[in-house]
């Protein structure tokens, strides 16, 4: 049987088992050389590109008591590397067989795994209970007391073996690795007795205090119980000290038998680690000196800052107590830093913390921090995310780069790890954290692309820019909340001064929206205070979102920040006022001069382990001029350059490649930018990192570890150098990323560019705006299209159209006058009459946009006059004239004609239209109509229909409507369908099928859910709240304009807030609640005067005077008439304004000047007629109807009665027909006065009859006045009658509905006929 093969190696048996992986002696299939290989296992590619970057590292390091790693790879995905076979035992058989004793088996633990007991949450809790040690007790179980009798007398072969095995930990503690798994089993013991380090499955580096951190978040405790130090368990950042924790650990076995915490499970374990004392060695050895206690204690001491922190140290102490002769052998270990403290920000912290207190509340928040380069900000977010995840909080890091601003950066990192979650966890959770969600942001990030079930969703509707951005921002959202469900969400995202577009619209959404307090996610921001663009102070500056600006550390964190670095406590006093007046209270400098320090060797460790600079810096007496006299650089730049000149040729090269790149840079690009072969690569960036010029980002990549760095990096560069470096990048970018290039086109637009050659540069830029424009990042399309024309040397016909593709972003993100330029310029330079025609006719929405009436017209005519060769975008020209004179002119009549213009050129082109709507088994594919014919002639259809609609005619409005949607569902136009399906809604809403305009309202909306038109679903929802309210359904009508309501505040649309108000303010209005209608229309006000909308103030201030005429407050309703009135003389909307003066005239009706609201009526029918709005024209005969009644002139009162009536009759509805029944009887009975005694008697019976049917009709009608006035009408119709009784019990029932809903106005008319019956 052939034995299983990894690599060259031939697999002989298992050596043994760990929680990470397994350990096989093995031998090489050509040389025969006998290993001891170890498969590693590992969660994904990312983790596993990591193990085999550091494993790679190990195999450089060339020391006599560390294993030497002779061969590494993959196999089926899981890293192996192959170890020199040691010829001798492990720890635990040496000692079992040199001192006759076993030492006990160990507990080992890796977080995540299903062992018993497991511990971090529930679990801890539980050991807390159950664990018999007790904080400040010493652990001393009475077995390990009966076992530590055979022990004595062995003490001089552990002192040697210990301090031996200090050398190679202090050389890998000096080259930056800690070991976080140091134990018995994993130090093998030769036959000479030489200990040797082995297995590094858990390793990881340290360094000391970063000069910039990065944000990362990794949680997670490793290693075996028995020898975890407490930093470790929690999860925290470990460095050498954690290895020094273990080594305590086991130089505590080695002298008693036993560990010094043992338990029945982990838990137990833990716990005595975190708070337990171990007894003394002595307690079961006599022998052993105090020095020796001493010397235990100070490694296991739980708080890693007042532990021994250096290997050689405890060698010398060692050598010093034992009996006999000990030498060490190998190299002399590298100085190193300890990473500090968060000091200093205990405030900043405490503020961090009450959000981690929100999240255990189910509810979250948004926190923007602050504060120049280098100042901690990004430190402290880690620290503050590493607590969370020791919480159990689910923590997402992201970033923004200063280079190239991707599309929604900031969330791209939090994009990926949900891709991660879903693909590691299958179907159901892509299911619930994405669903159609995903194929949208596939758009962003690549990661989402081939999820599990995706497939099924259908690629995301075409949406205008804004419904756009809306979708993706509502979908980030929901996603994000469904992932708090059931762990609660941390997003800590870094460097937001560089975010972009999208990403800064998605801040403003969630603070506009404010979801954070209602879910347990918590967004957390840094940014640079002195680069922070006005958008983004904006967003901080937004109210409920909380900021913290972080100033310079004061002396005293300075101080521990050294003490910390240096493992000094207390910190070296003259020393650390230095460094506190140099840095200012910057903490990176503090760190970049230690680091020069040390490179230089003035700062370094002496044979006693204390840390001497020049001068011993234990001597507190040293003055100011001693440090100010070392010769290192005492600016941060200075500290940096001189980092730099120490740098070796082959350690330059990445360096120079990473500063040419940006903030972050792959390995691979790296390799093929510099040269260097892949060995040589590796061992400069291990250096680098080392040394903190590089650190180590995601995988495969490493970064400056400041941009600082970076900076300084790249101004030493010459001009030709950094030419030659721009070009290696650009090239090897394409080659490196040759697949997914299309990512990369605006880095390689920057380094052809600064390569110079512009042609290339050009394409790539191009290439890149059209691509974030695509994604609707316009703020980004708009710096890489002006960078593509900045290159431009002569005026092409591509030099053209990219002025024209930014007019049109620069439009679409409300940058008008900059879209105007290019537009002009375009149309200046170029002979192409197609262009010139399309930047006319944007030219003119723009100037529509904006309020340029006459500019826009005229635009509008000379595009069309330019269209005549170019008949479908004469088409398309003649849709938008439509629409300008017919919605924002109100000019109907000219808009109609404009309409069957273009229907005719459509026609005209392609007249086999007319056998689609003729032949309904037809299709437009069948007639080869093309696709942007369709959609011209369905924009067509939609502005015919609008047209008719508000003028009256229901019938046309509808034909035209039903073909439009016919158009729409024919070509698969799925916004267009909802916009068709929305209209016919409103069409049958006006013609009084409420039933049938639900059907077509809720289609619309099914359609807007479906493609996510945030504004088309709130627009619809407000629609059918309409149609409730018609119905009079006060409850389900305000619900749906509240629904509508919340989309609008959630999007942003203030325009769309305060027609929802105005909406909800109507429905309290028609039923009776006129306080709620007058705070909705205050509302309303508020809304349109903050934003500016006069066309919005306008009608708000008429909504008001009409609840202030029902008050009877005459004077305040003619004083917000006026206003109304003024404000639409003012923008010249001559329809609008004509509704005004109806409502003035009625006002001056009611105060009894007929003459001044007959003329104000009569210019108002004028207009009306002229724009061919005939249901308003309906409206105005009503009106003066009731004014000849008043003036007595009942013969024309008759006249306009009858024409109102007509005209309601031709159209199916009107404003006002429902009052026609009560004009009628109030007719009627005014008549009375003049007619016959013959025909009186016989008038009355009627008039009482038609009065009772209004009562009766009253019932069921919701509004308000028409239950009012009813009664009203029938106690003068009896009155008229002599039924005093009757009438007396009418009126009073008008009088008390009447005060009952506070309609003044109508109270007085009442009391006023009632006083009149009582006097006669």
């Amino acid at each position: 049987m052939t034995s299983p093969q990894i690599g060259s190696y031939h697999i002989l048996h298992p050596l043994g088992q760990g929680g990470m992986g397994v350990v096989h002696k093995a031998r090489h299939q050509e040389t025969g050389e006998v290993v001891a290989l170890k498969t590693i296992r590992v969660v994904d590619e990312m983790q596993l590109e990591s193990i085999r970057r550091e494993v790679r590292a190990l195999a450089r390091i060339k020391h006599p008591g560390i294993v030497r790693i002779v061969a590494e790879g993959v196999q089926d995905g899981l890293p192996w590397y192959a170890m020199d076979f040691v010829e001798g035992m492990t720890l635990r058989q040496y000692i079992t067989r040199q001192q006759g004793y076993a030492l006990r088996q160990p507990i080992e633990f890796v977080s995540g795994e299903a062992t018993p007991d497991l511990w971090w949450t529930g679990n801890l809790g539980r050991a807390r209970d159950t664990a018999r040690t007790a904080r400040g007790q010493d652990h001393c179980p009475a077995t390990a007391r009966a076992q530590s009798v055979s022990m004595r007398g062995k003490l001089s072969q552990v002192l040697p073996l210990v301090s031996k095995l200090c050398s190679p930990l202090a050389f890998l503690h000096g080259e930056g690795i800690v070991h976080r798994d140091l134990k018995p089993e994993n130090i093998m013991v030769t036959r000479d007795g030489t200990p040797i380090v082995v297995d590094f499955g858990l390793m990881t580096r340290f360094t000391g205090e970063e000069s910039r951190e990065i944000l990362t978040v990794e949680y997670g405790a490793v290693g075996t119980v028995s020898y975890m130090a407490p930093e470790q368990i929690q999860g925290e950042f470990v460095d050498a000290r954690a290895d020094m924790y273990a080594l305590g650990c086991i130089l505590y076995e080695l002298l008693v038998g036993h560990p010094p915490f043992i338990g029945v499970n982990s838990a137990q374990i833990i716990q005595a680690h975190l708070h337990g004392t171990p007894a003394p060695p002595s307690r079961f050895r006599p022998e052993v000196q105090t020095e020796l206690d001493d010397l235990v204690s100070r490694l296991m001491t739980k708080d890693p800052r007042e532990r021994i922190g250096h290997a050689d140290v405890v060698a010398t102490s060692l050598i010093q107590l034992s009996d006999d002769k000990i030498t060490i052998e190998g190299p002399k270990p590298k100085t190193y830093l300890y990473r500090a403290r968060c000091t200093g920000r205990e405030t900043a912290m405490e503020k961090l913390r009450r959000y981690s207190r929100e999240l255990k509340r189910n509810r979250g928040g948004f926190l923007f921090i602050g504060g120049e380069s280098g100042i901690g900000k990004t430190r402290l977010v880690m620290e503050f995310g590493r607590e969370l995840a020791r919480e159990g909080v689910m923590v997402l890091t992201g970033e923004c780069s200063e280079i190239a601003c991707r599309p929604l950066e900031a969330f791209l990192k939090p994009l990926q790890a949900i891709a991660d979650r879903c693909r590691e966890r299958g179907l159901e959770e892509t299911e619930r954290l994405l669903g159609r969600r995903g194929k949208v942001f596939a758009l962003y990030e690549p990661a989402m692309i081939d999820l599990p079930g995706q497939e099924q969703y259908p690629e995301p509707a075409e949406l205008p820019p804004d419904a756009a951005k809306l979708r993706l921002y509502s979908y980030l959202s929901e996603t994000f909340r469904e992932l708090s469900t059931p762990t609660p969400v941390a997003l800590l995202l870094d460097d937001l001064q560089w975010t972009d577009e999208l990403s800064l619209g998605f801040f403003e959404y969630e603070c506009r929206i404010n979801h954070l307090t209602r879910a347990p996610i918590v967004m957390i921001g840094t940014y640079r205070s002195e680069s922070v663009e006005e958008e983004l102070h904006k967003i901080i500056d937004t109210s409920g979102v909380e900021r913290i600006n972080l100033g310079r550390l004061d002396d005293t964190s300075i101080a521990t920040m050294v003490g910390d670095m240096l493992g000094m406590s207390p910190p070296p006093g003259s020393f650390s006022q230095y460094l506190s007046l140099q840095s200012a209270g910057n903490p990176l400098f503090v760190s970049e001069y230690l680091r020069v320090a040390i490179d230089i060797g003035l700062l370094s460790r002496n044979e006693q382990g204390a840390w001497q600079l020049e001068v011993d810096l234990d001597n507190r007496i040293p003055e100011m001029d001693v440090y100010e006299k070392l010769p290192i650089p005492t600016s941060l730049q200075g500290l940096i350059e001189r980092r730099l000149e120490s740098l070796s040729d082959n350690a330059r090269a990445p360096v120079e490649a990473a500063a040419i790149v940006g903030r972050e840079v792959s390995i691979l690009l790296l390799w093929e930018m510099t040269g260097l072969d892949d060995e040589e690569l590796l061992i400069v960036v291990d250096a680098l990192l080392q040394h903190q010029i590089l650190e180590k980002s995601s995988s495969g990549t490493v970064r400056f570890s400041h941009g600082q760095i970076r900076d300084i990096s790249l101004s030493q560069l010459g001009r030709e150098r950094r030419k030659e470096l721009h070009r290696s990048a650009a090239e090897s970018i394409e080659l490196v990323y040759a697949r997914q290039l299309e990512q990369y086109q605006a880095e390689l637009g920057m380094h052809w560019v600064q390569a110079g050659d512009t042609d290339k540069a050009k394409s790539c830029y191009l290439s890149a705006a059209r691509r974030s424009r695509d994604r609707y990042d316009h703020k980004e399309a708009v710096r890489l299209y002006s960078a593509y024309l900045n290159l431009v040397t002569s005026v092409t016909k591509e030099y053209l159209t990219v002025r024209c593709e930014r007019g049109d972003v620069l439009q679409g993100s409300g940058h008008y006058d900059a879209a105007l330029e290019d537009y002009a310029a375009a149309c200046d330079k170029t002979d192409d009459e197609e262009m010139l025609t399309a930047c006319r006719r944007k030219e003119a929405f723009i100037l529509q946009t904006i309020g340029d009436i006459s500019g826009a017209r005229q635009a509008y005519h000379e595009a069309l006059m330019l269209s005549e060769i170019f008949p479908l975008e004469q088409a398309r020209i003649l849709n938008e004239m439509a629409y300008f004179e017919g919605y924002l002119q109100s000019n109907y009549k000219e808009a109609e004609n404009i309409c069957k213009k273009a229907h005719d050129l459509v026609m005209s082109l392609y007249p086999s239209i007319q056998d689609y709507f003729a032949t309904s088994s037809s299709d437009f594919v069948q007639h080869r109509i093309p696709r942007v014919a369709c959609q011209v002639l369905a924009g067509t259809f939609y502005r015919f229909g609008v047209v008719h609609y508000t003028r009256g005619n229901l019938d046309r409005a509808l034909e035209f409507h039903q073909k439009s949607l016919a158009i729409c569902e024919e070509i698969g136009d799925r916004q267009g369908i909802g916009t068709a399906s929305n209209n016919i809604g409103n069409v049958y809403h006006a013609r009084g099928n409420l039933d049938r305009a639900l059907v077509f309202h809720q289609k619309s909306l099914t359609i807007g859910k479906e493609i996510d038109d945030r504004q088309d679903i709130g627009k619809t929802l407000c629609n059918i709240g309409r149609v409730y309210h018609a119905r009079g359904n006060l409850d389900q009508a305000i619900e749906f304009f509240q629904k509508s309501l919340a989309i609008f505040e959630e999007i942003g649309d203030r325009r769309n807030i305060g027609t929802a108000l105005c909406n909800i303010g109507n429905v309290y209005h028609a039923h009776g609640n006129l306080d709620r209608a007058l705070e909705f229309y205050q509302k309303y006000l508020a809304i349109d005067e903050k934003i500016g909308d006069r066309r919005g103030i306008g009608m708000a201030s008429g909504n008001i005077g009409n609840v202030y005429l029902a008050y009877g407050d005459l004077d305040l309703a003619l004083e917000f008439y006026q206003r109304s009135l003024a404000i639409f003389e003012e923008i010249g909307d001559k329809p609008i304004e004509a509704e005004a003066m109806m409502e003035l005239s009625e006002t001056h009706r009611i105060r009894g000047d007929l003459p001044r609201a007959l003329k104000l009526n009569s210019q108002a029918m004028e207009i009306f007629t002229e724009v061919g709005n005939i249901l308003k024209t309906g409206d105005c005969w009503c009106r003066r109807a009731e004014c000849d009644i008043d003036r007595g002139n009942f013969s024309a009162a008759h006249d306009s009665f009858t024409r109102a009536k007509e005209i309601y009759e031709q159209i199916k509805g009107g404003e006002y027909s429902w009052r026609i029944p009560l004009i009628k009887v109030r007719l009627t009975i005014a008549k009375l006065g003049t007619e016959t005694d013959k025909h009186r008697s016989e008038k009355t019976e009627q008039v009482v009859e038609q009065a009772r049917n209004l009562v009766e009709e009253a019932h069921d009608n919701p509004r308000i006045p028409f239950k009012i006035e009813a009664p009203f009408r029938l106690g003068m119709a009896l009155k008229a009658q002599g039924a005093s009784e009757d009438a007396q019990a009418s009126l009073e029932q008008a009088l008390a509905l009447a005060r009952k809903y506070g309609y003044g106005l109508l109270e007085r008319q009442i009391m006023k006929v009632m006083g009149e019956q009582q006097a006669g």
